[in-house]
């Protein structure tokens, strides 16, 4: 009997071990990802529409333009849809310069012009004027090239 029982709490303690690091294991990334990810849904074509001029947007400061912000831009849009950009060009260029020289006044091209909320800021309100101004066929705008040139010295 004195033999027994070390024999007999040593294998429910191994196996209670055992059971309790199953239940407690840390599940691999993978099988949660695959799990919880939702199926891959069929991605919608789209096309790309480069606008062809860059816009140019004085940075005011102390009554005196302290720099120029260049930005070049693309739309998405629906496949198909370019064309209905096309048409619109000149309204549109209108729509952004007004929504970037906004951006410009509120001071957001000074300091971290490139901070990521920043950033959101400006595309949100250029994709408000493109859907203004085109409509929902416009799934996003692009900024392909941000430049500014500081014209203090």
């Amino acid at each position: 009997m004195k033999i027994l029982l070390p024999i007999i709490l040593g294998v429910s303690g191994l196996s209670g071990g055992l059971l309790a690091g199953h239940v407690l294991q840390t599940p691999d990334p993978e099988d949660v990802s695959a799990a919880e990810a939702p199926p891959p849904a069929a991605v919608a074509a789209s096309d790309f529409v480069p606008l062809e001029k860059q816009f140019i947007v004085p940075v005011v400061e102390d009554s005196q333009v302290g720099a120029l912000i260049v930005v070049s831009l693309s739309l998405e849009v629906e496949d198909g849809a370019a064309g209905a950009v096309d048409e619109h060009v000149p309204k549109l260029r209108d729509r952004f310069l007004s929504a970037m020289f906004k951006h410009a006044e509120s001071g957001a091209f000074s300091g971290m012009f490139t901070s990521g909320p920043a950033i959101a800021d400006l595309r949100g309100a250029l994709l408000e004027a493109a859907r203004d101004v085109v409509g929902p066929v416009v799934r996003d705008v692009l900024l392909t090239d941000l430049l500014k040139q500081d014209l203090k010295d």
